[in-house]
């Protein structure tokens, strides 16, 4: 493999701006990953961030001597934190659904703790949540599960963010811990597009290029509040709406393995378009 880089691709998770102990908002899976590194001294070092998830971490490794020879290696380590708080929550809900989702608590002390569920309100509204009042213990090294009650009041634009938090207090330490997850509430029904097109210009050119143009849509009376969404592209050629046809043809198909791989030839024609076009585009 001659004039191949000795790292094609490599990537280390960083530390999120703003970072602190007591929340975690990062739930990044893949926190390392490097395409090919030469060893010569028979070890290799370096460094990476863990995102924010309480979980089992997986580190991988296979190599290769110049013989040929074939080795792999994988091990396993866990990220833990002396109180912490996990959930899951779907991502998205349906306008007027209402679903309980299990909540863990874990408290890994030598130690009981008297603990406190917290919650802030939704970033952006559109859900709301209910949480267990008062407190509980949780024995050593050991964990409880708890009920929270999410209820979808309206559309939302975009994500809007669910925080639930632990607190505790025990031989003269504070513990804490708030996990932050995204969520969307969708309209009922099924969604409805409508498409109009048309030329525009100035009449300084051609006396046939209408200087305005109006478009009528047909908006139904049971339209769901807040999910209407209107987007406007004005183009200053043919060519020049090339870009935004290519955006679009990347994005479709999508689903099972099948569709997600049958989009490796339009982006490979995406990619040789957006190569051709000169630099300053």
């Amino acid at each position: 493999m001659v004039g191949i880089p000795d790292n094609t691709r490599q990537w280390a998770h960083p530390l999120r701006k703003g970072f602190t102990p007591t929340e975690r908002v990062d739930l990044t899976e893949t926190v390392l990953f490097s395409s090919s590194n030469r060893v010569s001294s028979g070890s290799l070092k370096g460094q990476f961030r863990l995102s924010d998830l309480i979980t089992k971490f997986r580190i991988t490794v296979n190599a290769i001597d110049v013989k040929g020879a074939i080795g792999y290696k994988k091990m396993n380590f866990q990220s833990n934190k002396p109180l912490y708080v996990n959930f899951d929550v779907p991502t998205t809900m349906t306008l007027d659904d209402k679903i309980k989702v299990d909540m863990r608590i874990g408290n890994l002390n030598s130690f009981s703790l008297n603990v406190r569920i917290t919650s802030a309100p939704a970033t952006d509204g559109g859900v709301s949540y209910t949480i267990p009042a008062g407190t509980f213990t949780v024995r050593p090294r050991t964990s409880v599960s708890r009920q929270i009650t999410i209820s979808a009041l309206q559309v939302t634009k975009g994500q809007t963010f669910i925080k639930i938090g632990v607190s505790a207090r025990s031989n003269g330490m504070n513990f804490e811990d708030a996990l932050t997850l995204p969520i969307r509430v969708l309209p009922k029904g099924f969604p409805r597009s409508q498409n109009s097109g048309g030329m525009l210009g100035s009449r300084s050119f051609s006396n046939d290029t209408p200087s305005s143009v109006s478009f009528p849509f047909n908006i139904p009376q049971t339209i769901q509040d807040n999910s209407a969404v209107f987007k406007c592209q004005l183009f200053s050629s043919n060519f020049a709406q090339l870009t935004s046809a290519i955006s679009a043809l990347i994005q479709e198909p999508s689903g099972c393995f099948e569709q997600t791989s049958s989009t490796l030839y339009p982006m490979i024609m995406g990619m040789q378009y957006l190569k051709a076009l000169p630099a300053e585009q």
